[in-house]
């Protein structure tokens, strides 16, 4: 799976664009001045994929297509009011998934997602990569944390694990 064409309608209330993409290239340069909505597009990408209505909610657009493989799947979400209207348009079959709340995603909506993340895997790599954005799990609120303590924390799990595996082996052979 392969995605061929993104298209934004109304990004701001200012600006529509359409990016292809062409299975010949490797790379594609995305580039504008500032405020232009770059970083806001490649967001929508990961939002609409990963089902991040809160996130999609936030962003001023009209409508945020992604197409795959030429055009045999389609998926659009179009913001009205309070709520995110996507559409899934694969083989002539449609389906459409109005969406309030990240809660109230559909199951059948949530696999399709699943399925197509595996397909097309997105790394998001933010501008500031400084702070990584986590959630509480107690009251799913966001928090910022600084990439350094993150890293040394994993560093260190990784160096208690390696002592532990150490001290193990050292134990057998003994």
């Amino acid at each position: 799976m392969q995605i061929t064409e993104i298209n934004v309608q109304g990004l701001y209330g200012l600006h529509n664009y359409t990016i292809e993409f062409h299975q010949c290239d490797c790379l594609k340069i995305i580039h504008a001045p500032n405020g232009y909505g770059k970083t806001t597009v490649l967001k929508m990408i990961r939002d609409l994929l990963n089902g991040q209505i809160g996130e999609m909610k936030r962003i001023p657009f009209k409508s945020f297509s992604i197409t795959f493989n030429e055009g045999l799947l389609i998926i659009a979400v179009f913001k009205e009011k309070n709520k995110i209207v996507y559409h899934f348009s694969e083989d002539s079959q449609k389906a459409v998934y109005e969406v309030h709340q990240e809660e109230d995603l559909p199951i059948e909506m949530k696999q399709r997602l699943q399925k197509l993340q595996e397909q097309v895997p997105i790394y998001f790599i933010d501008a500031n990569r400084l702070w990584v954005e986590r959630r509480k799990e107690q009251t799913q609120e966001t928090v910022m944390t600084p990439t350094v303590l993150e890293y040394a924390k994993e560093l260190g799990e990784w160096m208690r694990e390696a002592l532990a595996e150490s001290n193990y082996r050292g134990q057998e052979l003994d």
